[in-house]
């Protein structure tokens, strides 16, 4: 599991240096994510493992001008990073 989205097949590398490879079945929403490593019989330990964050990152706010300052104007954001629920998000 990686930032709560499960992995499909992993596989390992030994040769040089012990890596593992996942393809994510989603991406994993901004902010920091802990590598979880679960085997049938549980969660085997992830010591030494380190949290990888993703960037939440705005590129394009629809309207970009004449925004009412007392509020009720729709937005559209447009980025990468955001979760797949809206509820937790806020602007």
């Amino acid at each position: 599991m990686f930032g709560g989205a499960p992995c499909g097949e992993i596989k390992a590398n030994v040769v040089d240096i012990f890596t593992l490879n996942c393809n994510l079945e989603y991406a994993p929403y901004g902010g920091d994510h802990d590598v979880e490593l679960y085997d049938a019989k549980g969660l085997v330990s992830s010591t030494g493992l380190i949290a990888i964050n993703i960037p939440v990152t705005v590129t394009k706010v629809y309207p970009g001008s004449l925004i009412n300052k007392n509020g009720g104007d729709e937005l559209t954001i447009i980025g990468t990073g955001f979760p797949n629920d809206a509820s937790l998000i806020g602007v």
